[in-house]
Formats: structure tokens, C-alpha cells, sequence
């Protein structure tokens, strides 16, 4: 799997869990639905915009170009 997939299914699943939590708790006023939503959302694109890939190491160069 790549690295974009990878982090896109990582931070997908931790909006998924924090949304199902907030139903699960069952968040009853629009204020606390932005709560929910901002913990969400928040940490994910925070994370979407500093979560780079690992440099490539030359061991990683041979072998993509061995095959």
C-alpha cells in the first residue's frame, strides 16, 4: 500500500471513530456536535498537511528498480 493511501485510510478512520463515538454518546445539541466535528476534523488536517513521506534510501531505489 502507499504511503497516500496509507495516511488517507489512517486519518478517514480516525474521523469515522470520532463521529461514531459522538453517536455512540449521543451528542443531542448543535454545540456539541461542532465539538465533535472540530476533534474530528481538526487533528486529521493538521495531520493531513505535516505527515510527509520518509525519505527514499537507496536499498528502496535498488529494489524498485530490480524488478
Amino acid at each position: 500500500m502507499a504511503f497516500e493511501q496509507m495516511k488517507f485510510l489512517t486519518l478517514s478512520l480516525w474521523v469515522a471513530t470520532v463521529l461514531t463515538i459522538g453517536l455512540i454518546v449521543t451528542v443531542d445539541r448543535p454545540s456539541l456536535w461542532v465539538v465533535v466535528a472540530a476533534v474530528a476534523i481538526i487533528p486529521a488536517s493538521v495531520a493531513s498537511w505535516l505527515w510527509t513521506a520518509p525519505p527514499v534510501i537507496v536499498s528502496q531505489l535498488i529494489q524498485k528498480y530490480r524488478k
